[in-house]
């Protein structure tokens, strides 16, 4: 319970909030954009998930600081947002290979991050 009693968690918490509010209406333009080509009945599902995916990215940029720990995540959580999304269609387990291409292209970052020398964002 020390981490709620130091103000750097609260001034951290207060930074990310702020931020959303300010930068994160880009993403509510895109994916409300991107979501008006889709069917009506998956559109508030789509919706849901890409604000979702875009807050845990946020979250685990600014948390972590460390934006390729961020990207894998926003990428191995995509197929489970898609089978949400879309269920057991083409474009769902099309989500799947792509995850982990992604995964896989992010080898020497993961290499990194379990070695402790990714490098961080603002450092």
């Amino acid at each position: 319970m020390d981490v709620l009693s130091n103000p750097e968690t609260w001034i951290a918490l207060l930074t990310l909030t702020t931020l959303e509010i300010v930068l994160g209406i880009d993403n509510v333009i895109f994916i409300s954009v991107i979501v008006s080509r889709i069917p009506e009945h998956q559109a508030k599902k789509a919706r849901q998930i890409g604000l979702a995916l875009a807050l845990i990215w946020l979250v685990m940029a600014f948390g972590f600081k460390i934006s390729s720990l961020a990207a894998l995540t926003a990428a191995v959580l995509m197929p489970l947002g898609m089978f949400y999304v879309a269920g057991n269609a083409l474009v769902a387990w099309a989500m799947v290979p792509i995850a982990l291409i992604l995964v896989w292209r992010h080898r020497a970052n993961i290499q990194q991050l379990l070695a402790g020398r990714e490098r961080s964002i603002g450092r």
